[in-house]
């Protein structure tokens, strides 16, 4: 894993002491997604833990009618999930190393997974059943926990909330999360373990690279493509049929620039069209 910025932070600044197992259980209730796309979360795991140093941590699952009463066995790892920790009331540059800013920063961060795994819910336990056909049951009554690591124990994430999930205020792309592989090599998290996993990068340099791409001066539609697929061929063929100025920029799946195109859109579907500088 990269060591995120806030669990460097931890490493060398005093914190209050709190309980772990109190915040979590006290994480605000998200509803769970119901049709997640494990491509857009990967990508969104991407963004977050390489371009912007956010929280991240291991999760597990477990059978809930066999989890044991101390809530230490039977966990079995499913992946990595991560959180966008960049709170709207965050300290100030003054306070942002003093014990209290930090405490608060953990515990948002730590709450902020546990809503994670809450949102993703559907995705995670898929990926659970697939890696572990122990944890797949017959009886629909049976559930599944899940649980976070966090230094070096596994809290229970708390129920989803049952309110209905509304994507315009339960962001998506403010989440992400990336299955362990089974087989190296083998399917959309084989591909991505194989060729290194989540990469650092300076997310302001990507973001600055695609604003100049987007907004060239001697096309004004520019699409952004992995490939010259049927639907970038199609949208090429429509907008020069308008006799628009239109330019092809190809790059490539599960990169930075791919990350950062899905956290600015929303999805991680190719070709991303831009009219005038603007996403379209």
């Amino acid at each position: 894993m990269i060591a995120t910025a806030l669990g460097l932070l931890l490493l060398t600044t005093p914190v209050l002491a709190f309980d772990l197992s109190i915040v979590v259980s006290q994480s605000p209730p998200l509803p769970t997604y119901k049709s997640p796309t494990p491509s857009d979360q990967l990508l969104f795991y991407l963004g977050h833990v390489g371009g912007n140093g956010d929280a991240e941590c291991d999760v597990y699952a477990r059978s809930s009618a066999h989890a044991n009463s101390n809530g230490d066995s039977n966990w079995l790892e499913v992946g990595s999930l991560c959180a966008c920790t960049i709170s709207d009331d965050a300290s100030s540059d003054e306070d942002e190393f003093t014990p209290e800013a930090v405490t608060k920063r953990a515990i948002y961060a730590a709450q902020s997974l546990a809503q994670s795994a809450m949102v993703q819910r559907r995705l995670i336990e898929e990926q659970a059943k697939y890696l572990h056909p122990g944890l797949r049951s017959k009886v629909r009554s049976d559930t599944l926990d899940l649980g976070i690591q966090l230094n070096d124990a596994i809290y229970v994430v708390p129920p989803s909330s049952s309110s209905p999930f509304d994507s315009q205020i339960h962001k998506m792309h403010n989440f992400g999360f990336v299955a362990k592989s089974e087989t190296p090599g083998k399917g959309l998290y084989g591909d991505f373990w194989k060729s290194g996993g989540p990469v650092e990068y300076d997310r302001l340099e990507i973001q600055s690279t695609i604003r100049r791409d987007v907004s060239n001066q001697d096309a004004n539609v520019v699409i952004l493509t992995t490939d010259m697929c049927g639907k970038t061929v199609e949208a090429v063929e429509k907008y020069k049929a308008q006799n628009a100025r239109c330019e092809v920029l190809e790059f490539q799946k599960m990169t930075p620039v791919h990350s950062e195109l899905a956290l600015l859109t929303g999805h991680s579907a190719t070709p991303y069209i831009y009219k005038d500088g603007d996403f379209f």
